[in-house]
């Protein structure tokens, strides 16, 4: 798998566990394009699910599982 922005993300949702959109827009995984490229994601047809944080201000992000067995193919 090639170090892409997206396969960065990806690898990251692919523990199943919710993150924060501030740990995605980190340069290392997403950069400032991150939450982009999870909407780029999806329009590939990846399954992300988001919600409001309740612990702080912005979003988590995870993937279904399905998705992840896809990613991993």
């Amino acid at each position: 798998m090639e170090n892409t922005t997206h396969n960065r993300i990806l690898k990251l949702l692919s523990d199943g566990k919710k993150h924060h959109s501030n740990e995605i827009c980190q340069p290392w995984i997403g950069g400032r394009q991150g939450i982009s490229r999870i909407c780029e994601l999806r329009q590939q047809g990846y399954k992300i699910l988001d919600q409001k944080s309740i612990e702080r201000r912005g979003n988590e992000y995870w993937i279904e599982k399905e998705s992840v067995q896809q990613s991993l193919l």
